[in-house]
């Protein structure tokens, strides 16, 4: 059964992958730059929802919610393809989604079909804390250009297990595959944290708003996936 259900998470991020840097358009580019300079290092220090809102009225802040703007149906349309349109109004914990954002942080999906070469055979973030902190900050301003009402919050619940994916790398610090694709094994990916910890990280996460994801996320330690020697 669990293998059945790590296929269909490197399914979707094979596809998240693909959408976000090999098969990209020029919006999703342009988007994707725009938050860097945004967020990565973290500009306007840790931010709270009024500090954002306001620097979201400037000018340099209208062209960035745009953009976002402009990034949300293909954004929506993976997710709901792989996990339905109801994503956010089921069980957390041994949900499909929060498996794979789980598994994601653990750095545990390997998945070296091209076009990703074999030093990037798992599917893990890369980048560290600085593209969590990318990713963090595009949902919570998608959650102002798409306003949501309290019974269906689907940036919320996402920006969460992105938080706890954040977490569970930082904790877990996987590695990715080395130049000639061999997979971490010493120890293997995953073997730094429990499931237990992992469902007690999932309850805190559960519950923040957007300025606690925030404030977590600042505080966590990074970590170079690169770490073959």
């Amino acid at each position: 059964m669990y293998v059945s259900e790590q296929k269909e998470e490197s399914e979707f991020w094979y596809r998240f992958d693909n959408q976000y840097a090999w098969e990209s358009t020029e919006t999703i580019d342009t988007g994707i730059k725009k938050m860097r300079k945004f967020s990565i290092p973290r500009k306007l220090g840790t931010l709270s929802s009024s500090k954002l809102k306001t620097y979201l009225e400037n000018d340099d802040g209208k062209d960035l919610k745009n953009t976002v703007k402009e990034m949300l149906p293909a954004y929506f349309e993976i997710f709901h393809k792989h996990f339905g349109t109801d994503f956010e109004q089921k069980e957390v914990i041994n949900s499909l989604l929060w498996k794979s954002l789980k598994d994601f942080g653990l750095g545990v999906l390997y998945d070296p079909r091209p076009p990703r070469d074999r030093s990037k055979g798992i599917h893990v973030m890369d980048g560290g804390m600085l593209l969590y902190a990318l990713w963090h900050r595009f949902n919570w301003i998608a959650s102002i250009v798409k306003p949501e009402s309290p019974f269906s919050q689907p940036m919320l619940y996402l920006d969460r297990l992105v938080g706890l994916s954040a977490e569970v790398y930082s904790i877990s610090k996987p590695c990715q595959t080395s130049n000639d694709g061999r997979i971490p094994d010493s120890p293997p990916n995953g073997g730094n944290i429990t499931e237990d910890q992992i469902e007690e990280l999932t309850n805190v996460w559960s519950k923040l708003s957007f300025d606690e994801i925030e404030n977590r996320m600042s505080q966590l330690k990074d970590h170079e996936s690169y770490c073959f020697q």
